[in-house]
């Protein structure tokens, strides 16, 4: 037998139905299943709502039996939408691939049966593992955020609830970078790793090898600021590195290895600008690149892009 609840009060009912007023119209019902995605078998309890879509929508909800199976009955001609929720589940809203969307619309007919409704819920995911540092020791105390953050002593970690997709990994707390993530045999960068279905085991690796660049202006002596980006040429789009700079006066700062290009802007606060692929990819041809090796140290000149040029660069991407 199946439970029912309202938005509105229904006192002395106990079928899962959304009253309809009167009329003589024959009632419709609404019959479905709801599976595992992965293994296509039944789920047990999960949450059936069927919400109507008028100016003041009601809502009827129903468990579904240890087969997978629900059922509305005694339903009015109109139209109606479902969505499906379990836990340890990441719900549907029917006819839509995720909750984010909306349902699709049901238009049910006067004596309508709908008998072959079926909810494949994705499962979610688990992600637990290990912050080592290079020497292969677990770091203590260490926050690690997919989006959120947890941390034990002994360097372990554990996310529920992850989503499959594709996911950023970032470690707080702790003075150095993500300087590699594997999933068994696999390595994934930092910014791009592959969570699928099931439970998840990760290694991170953190480094503290961080090179030492310094920056100077190519103008020479000086006193106009200048706006200075550093971004990597290969890896994480989404890093750069944003300096205010005086021309005469050098500037250092601290990076993860790799190759970079340094660029100037003689006006204020580019970093937005900077977050465009297809700017940056422009900018590699008249902008400074340098090496940082692991550990080490690195000089770089930095040219500043009067405000024209970058105007004119901008509106040739843009046509």
């Amino acid at each position: 037998m199946y439970n029912s609840a309202f938005r509105g009060s229904l006192l002395f009912f106990s079928a899962l139905m959304i009253r309809a007023p009167a009329q003589t119209a024959p009632s419709g019902v609404i019959v479905g299943i709801v599976l595992d995605a992965g293994s296509s078998s039944p789920l047990g309890r999960a949450v059936v709502t069927l919400s109507t879509v008028e100016a003041q929508p009601q809502d009827a909800v129903a468990w579904t039996d240890s087969n997978g199976r629900f059922s509305f009955g005694y339903l009015a001609p109109g139209r109606y939408m479902l969505r499906a929720t379990k836990n340890g589940y990441q719900g549907v809203n029917y006819g839509a691939d995720s909750l984010r969307r909306p349902p699709a619309v049901i238009q049910l007919a006067a004596g309508e049966v709908r008998n072959a409704l079926i909810f494949r819920l994705v499962l979610v995911n688990s992600i637990t593992g290990v912050v080592l540092d290079e020497d292969g020791d677990p770091l203590p105390n260490v926050q690690v955020r997919v989006f959120a953050q947890g941390f034990q002593s002994d360097g372990t970690f554990l996310f529920s609830s992850v989503m499959p997709g594709r996911w950023r990994i970032f470690v707080n707390s702790v003075p150095g970078y993500v300087k590699s993530v594997k999933l068994g045999d696999r390595e994934f960068p930092p910014w791009d790793i592959g969570i699928e279905s099931g439970a998840t085991q990760l290694k991170v690796v953190v480094s503290t090898r961080y090179t030492r660049v310094d920056l100077l202006s190519a103008t020479g002596a000086g006193t106009e600021p200048i706006s200075a980006v550093l971004w990597p040429a290969r890896g994480d789009p989404g890093f750069q590195q944003n300096i205010g700079m005086i021309s005469q006066s050098p500037i250092t700062t601290n990076v993860p290895p790799g190759r970079y290009y340094a660029c100037g802007f003689a006006v204020a606060q580019p970093w937005n600008l900077m977050q465009s692929s297809a700017l940056r990819a422009a900018l590699e041809s008249r902008c400074e690149a340098v090496d940082a090796p692991e550990g080490g140290s690195a000089r770089v000149q930095v040219t500043p892009i009067s405000s024209a040029d970058l105007k004119e660069l901008i509106e040739k991407i843009d046509q």
